[in-house]
């Protein structure tokens, strides 16, 4: 019998918390990820409970990615820079270099939006930012969990396969 499963092959990591209290800050940078030992990453933003008091035709949030192989000291990494739009793969159709939009959250609320790394750099992070008055206007939350998939040295986790 062969019993197909993904526990061993993948790694998941939280990404980014992008909110307090329920009340989204204007800008949320995630953690470091590294993929070292890893060919693919995939990000998935958890968009729930968003509610927009104000929501004016010029301001939304939006998710973007960055990268680098910098190392400050040996610290870990350092000079992050937005990726291209070559780098990012995401479902979301509306443009945007190195992420994607979350226009009118109310609508985008209870959904999860993946946007794929694609580069070659061996770190990556995402920022939640806002351009507007949605700070002040929008409470939810938005958590992103990063998927590192195609790992070189695998099992990735050890099933517990006694139960």
């Amino acid at each position: 019998m062969n019993i197909r499963e993904t526990f061993s092959y993948f790694s998941l990591l939280p990404a980014c918390n992008g909110a307090a209290n329920g009340l989204l800050a204007a800008s949320n940078t995630g953690a470091d990820i590294d993929r070292r030992g890893y060919d693919s990453l995939t990000f998935h933003i958890n968009i729930r409970a968003m509610s927009t008091a104000v929501a004016p035709a010029t301001s939304y949030w939006y998710v973007r990615m960055q990268h680098t192989d910098a190392s400050a000291l040996g610290l870990g990494p350092s000079d992050y820079a937005d990726c291209a739009s070559i780098d990012a793969i995401r479902m979301n159709s509306l443009a945007m270099t190195s992420g994607i939009f979350i226009l009118n959250a109310s609508t985008m609320s209870g959904t999860i939006q993946p946007l794929g790394y694609r580069g070659n750099k061996q770190y990556v992070r995402v920022l939640i930012s806002t351009t507007g008055a949605m700070a002040a206007a929008t409470s939810g939350v938005i958590h992103i969990a990063a998927l590192l998939g195609h790992a070189e040295n695998w099992p990735v986790q050890t099933p517990n396969l006694d139960a």
